[in-house]
């Protein structure tokens, strides 16, 4: 309890600290209000301000028309996609009212994410590695209509979790009541016409989706071979949070959709111990391990040719896995661009940095996603039993990490934040990349933002809004994730720079 309070302090500290930043701005005539901006960095303040002054208007004017703050070296290239991708510098409408609050709208986007999972079918490919573990590539076969039997309720006690979350993070729009906040919530999920959904909002229940991914018997050799020889679309490769469920598409039901209909083939890289995968040996990783990725991407590629181009999406902790596999591939990847969600930055500082709320709630899920099911694996003998009742102790994320770090093949903690952090690895990125991030995220917060890199590297962007929250990046009245639409036409832009350069070469 203890290092909550202290988790608590800091987060007070750092809040006075930047009023004092942007108390500076006021007395030099940027901002009206000292309190409405305090908690955004340095960094994000210079931005806004050189971006009002280039049109001479207040800095809160780009904040609040919702246009992302872009962060790039100024490159050929870099503007010539950028330019390419409408998402980045049009103004963003914003969320609605229950929306500007960053625990709502990550809250609605847990709900949300799951409506219509059941529609997804995949076709699974496992991946067995030299040290007996196994991960799987599940490929995306199929979208139908979404099914209104399998929508998840929203369960409305889980506004009392977005009061407490409130009570630490002051810095947030005030929360709505449950009676406004549901009529309001239910209002955008009218407009994007989703009844069933609507009819949820009453029913206070399991939080846990009822929706299942279905997963067909598998095709045989020749089935697969015609089906390649007809398929030359681009794949995307997606890595997902810190856990994965194929019940309900791993959380990224709207993102697939977006690239499905787009035109894209999809894939996702189960990691050991996720998407339903059992451990097979004592070895897992909550950032999912580089050998692995490769392994996954080589899959990939193997399987729809050498001619057809690949790209890579990571989403938080999937983010650091994408960014650590780019920079240790470098020249080498087949990865032809990428795009970054919410990612968190460098390690070890992004665990102690995470709200309290959501620091309890990820080691809950991660004790009860990775130990608890596995407990005959990875406590087979006195040490690793003591290491599994450690890891079951923890109480923060970062606790769970340095006491379980040998569950990652390393003999220490400090080998493990080494080797896993993926600012690290941000200079050899030789792939054009896109990182998203909201300023409002709770989990990985502004604070972990590290502009540099993007200004060092000429193949990173960085494009971050005021409101967002963590993955969610919801926009006008219909609650619609732009994030989609930036990595839909990101990727498009990134092929067809390659197919254009490729013609004036032939």
């Amino acid at each position: 309890m203890g290092a909550q309070v202290t988790r608590v302090r800091e987060v007070q500290k750092a809040r006075v600290v930047g009023v004092g930043v942007v108390t500076g701005a006021v007395a030099g005539g940027i901002l009206h209000d000292p309190h409405e901006y305090s908690h955004l960095p340095r960094w994000v303040l210079a931005g806004y301000a050189a971006e009002a002054s280039r049109a001479d208007a207040p800095i809160t004017a780009p904040l609040k028309a919702g246009r992302p703050l872009l962060i790039h070296a100024e490159t050929p290239k870099t503007t010539e996609l950028i330019e390419a991708t409408p998402a980045l510098t049009r103004t963003h409408p914003p969320p609605p009212g229950w929306g500007t609050n960053a625990h709502l709208q990550l809250i609605v986007h847990n709900f949300l994410k799951k409506v219509g999972s059941s529609s997804i079918q995949l076709r699974r490919q496992l991946l067995y590695h030299p040290d007996g573990g196994i991960s799987a590539v599940d490929w995306v076969t199929a979208i139908d209509a979404p099914s209104k039997s399998t929508s998840p309720p929203l369960p409305t006690k889980l506004y009392a979790v977005c009061r407490e979350a409130c009570g630490y993070n002051c810095s947030v729009a005030p929360v709505q009541t449950p009676s406004e906040f549901l009529a309001s919530l239910a209002e955008s999920l009218r407009a994007r016409a989703i009844p069933e959904a609507v009819a949820s909002l009453s029913v206070a229940t399991s939080d846990r989706a009822t929706a299942d991914v279905r997963l067909p018997p598998p095709q045989s050799d020749e089935q697969l071979q015609e089906e390649q020889k007809e398929d030359d679309r681009p794949v995307v490769l997606l890595l997902h949070t810190i856990t994965g469920r194929t019940d309900d598409a791993y959380g990224l039901g709207t993102l697939i959709r977006a690239l499905y209909q787009r035109g894209w083939r999809v894939a996702i890289h189960a990691r050991r111990g996720c998407g339903d995968l059992p451990l097979s040996t004592p070895n897992f990783n909550l950032l999912g391990a580089t050998a692995d990725t490769a392994a996954a991407v080589a899959a990939v590629q193997a399987e729809v040719g050498p001619a057809v181009p690949v790209f890579a999406v990571g989403l938080s902790a999937g983010s650091a896995e994408l960014v650590r596999y780019l920079g240790e591939a470098a020249d080498a990847t087949p990865i032809q661009g990428a795009v970054a969600i919410s990612p968190g930055y460098r390690l070890p500082a992004a665990w102690g940095r995470c709200h309290p709320l959501y620091d309890r709630i990820i080691t809950n899920k991660v004790k009860s996603h990775f130990l608890e099911p596995n407990a005959q694996v990875l406590a087979q003998d006195p040490t690793q039993k003591q290491l599994f009742d450690v890891g079951m102790a923890a109480e923060l994320v970062s606790e769970f990490v340095e006491k379980t770090c040998e569950y990652t093949g390393v003999d220490s903690y400090e080998k493990f934040t080494s080797v896993s952090d993926p600012c690290q690895f941000a200079e050899t990125i030789s792939v054009p990349m896109l990182a998203i991030n909201a300023l409002d995220d709770p989990v990985c917060v502004a604070e972990n933002i590290e502009p540099e890199l993007f200004r060092a590297n000429p193949n990173l962007i960085l494009a971050t809004t005021a409101h967002g929250s963590h993955l969610a990046f919801y926009e006008g009245p219909r609650a619609v994730p732009w994030v989609d639409e930036a990595t839909v036409q990101f990727f498009d832009a990134v092929l067809s720079k390659r197919l254009h350069n490729s013609a004036r070469e032939s």
